[in-house]
Order: structure tokens, then C-alpha cells, then sequence
């Protein structure tokens, strides 16, 4: 969508600009009916994913389960997503991914596929590390 801030409050007052982070009412024109999760750019439009590969570290003491669904948070926005294929483990070591030989472990580094169940705003992590990170959630 295409869209023109025509103004922006912070706690019920009219300001002049609002930088990250900032809790902002903002009007537009035309006027959109914007929820939580979404991201408004100055003149780039930032793709909708669905299928993401990703590189991560599993924190749980319990193992990830691929096709069992998870949610996902990305920047503010949230979803539903699937692990769809481990691709391999992370070794230190070597720099090199590996074939998995056992389930992930806590703090282990794997490359995955995800399948997320709504398009959620994405971008590469080196890009932009809030729309570039994200968490599963169980």
C-alpha cells in the first residue's frame, strides 16, 4: 500500500517526528487500517515472506521437532511457523555446515527451512536486524 503520514501523536499530543521505538499514533491518507506487526517505509516497500531459510540457535533444553508448528515473532509482528527441513548443524570448528547425526541440542547452530503460516515484513539480517531476526516460539 501506498500511503502520506498526515500526522503523529505521542500520548494524545501532536509531535513533529518520532524516531525508533517510539509509541506513536500516526495518521494516513488514505487512511489504512493498520495493526500491530506492521512496518511503514519511506518510499521502499519491504516484502511480505512466507518461506524463509534461517540460521539460528535452539535454546530449549528440549529438541526441535521439524512439522510441528511454532510461533514466530519477526520485528513486531507475529505467526504461526513450521520448521520444514534441517538443512544441517553449525561446526565451529570446521565452518562448516554439517549433516545432522541427532536432534539439536540447546545452543546448537543449525540452517533450516520455515514455512510461515501468514506473510510477515522480512528483510536479510546484515539489512536490517529488527526485520532480519527473529523468534520461535513454543
Amino acid at each position: 500500500f501506498e500511503a502520506t503520514v498526515t500526522g503523529l501523536w505521542s500520548a494524545g499530543e501532536p509531535v513533529e517526528d518520532a524516531g525508533g521505538g517510539e509509541a506513536v499514533a500516526v495518521a494516513l491518507a488514505p487512511e489504512l487500517d493498520l495493526g500491530r506487526g506492521s512496518v511503514l517505509s519511506g518510499g521502499r516497500q519491504v516484502p511480505l515472506a512466507t518461506q524463509l531459510r534461517i540460521r539460528f540457535v535452539w535454546l530449549s533444553p528440549e529438541p526441535l521437532h521439524p512439522r510441528r508448528s511454532y510461533d514466530v515473532e519477526i520485528g513486531t509482528a507475529r505467526g504461526g511457523a513450521t520448521v520444514t527441513r534441517l538443512e544441517g548443524r553449525l561446526d565451529l570448528n570446521a565452518l562448516a555446515v554439517t549433516a545432522l547425526d541427532a536432534d539439536l541440542a540447546a545452543n546448537d547452530i543449525a540452517v533450516a527451512r520455515l514455512q510461515l503460516a501468514t506473510p510477515l515484513p522480512v528483510l536479510a539480517f546484515a539489512e536490517n536486524r529488527r526485520l532480519g531476526a527473529f523468534i520461535l516460539i513454543d
